[in-house]
């Protein structure tokens, strides 16, 4: 029977999910499908995924007829026995007798040897706005630029604090000084990628010279991050992804914190640099 992996959370999770199911179709040599139950129910978050150029033959669709009514039956089981044979969640053991797989599966390991193929799924359907495309064009130009992804909303909200936490400005002044000792620099030209433009005004003017990119959707903010060699992210699956697409020969900075029960070495991938 096909697998099925449920998607869930923003667009950097998302594209772990369609990650892992690129690793499921490889590992388990099946027909993988994305469920999009959990996504449609969710007033906070869209389908970000579609505005990728994804593979046609991959189907994003709703549970029905004999999958819903079995997922429906492991759900029963499990909330009476608490097992469910039929059901792997993120960081339990990968079974092979799984059909239903539900987690965010933030794990580089998974990846390796289907990360080629991951980076061409990951294609925006239609370009940014020209003006949008001028304005990174013009901080790629420049020499010794850097992208800073500062991700707040929700993370500084309680409970979601607790678990992922809000990284701290030092931690992106610390990062930029970073930088420039090791591109043998005094000045660089800073974009920042936010959720936040209050927040980065009030802590950086002064501080930095940057200019806030604001003119693009979440997926043409991710893709044009990735442009740049050099990036400080925040402890977000977003940023991660937006590194991880960055071209080679890139120095990538992360904080030494990643979310609760997960250390940041475990997220890191080779020759990325955590800011202790």
């Amino acid at each position: 029977m096909e697998k099925v992996i449920f998607l869930k959370g923003g667009l950097g999770n998302q594209m772990f999910q369609w990650a892992f199911l690129r690793y499921i179709e490889r590992e388990y040599e099946v027909t993988a499908t994305l469920s999009r139950d959990y996504i449609d129910k969710d007033v906070l978050r869209t389908l970000d995924l579609e505005l990728f150029e994804l593979d046609s033959e991959v189907t994003i669709s709703l549970l029905r007829g004999p999958r819903k009514l079995l997922f429906f039956i492991t759900r029963v089981i499990s909330k009476l026995t608490n097992i469910n044979a039929l059901t792997c969640v993120s960081g339990n053991f990968l079974s092979r007798r799984a059909i239903f797989f539900d987690g965010y599966w933030q794990n580089p390991r998974f990846y390796s040897e289907v990360f080629e193929k991951i980076c061409c799924d990951f294609t925006l359907k239609s370009e940014p706005s020209p003006g949008f495309n001028a304005k990174c064009s013009a901080q790629l130009l420049k020499r010794n630029s850097i992208a800073i992804h500062i991700r707040r909303g929700d993370y500084y909200s309680s409970p979601a604090n607790e678990k992922y936490r809000v990284i701290r400005h030092n931690y992106f002044l610390d990062a930029v000084e970073f930088l420039k000792t090791k591109l043998s620099v005094n000045k660089v030209n800073i974009a920042v990628f936010t959720d936040d433009k209050e927040w980065v005004k009030k802590e950086f003017d002064g501080k930095l010279d940057y200019i806030i990119m604001d003119e693009g959707s979440a997926t043409a903010d991710l893709i044009m991050m990735s442009s740049f060699r050099n990036i400080i992210i925040s402890n977000s699956s977003f940023s991660w992804w937006a590194a991880a697409l960055s071209p080679q020969g890139k120095n990538v900075v992360m904080p030494e914190f990643w979310v609760e029960g997960v250390p940041s070495q475990a997220m890191a991938l080779e020759n990325w640099f955590i800011l202790k």
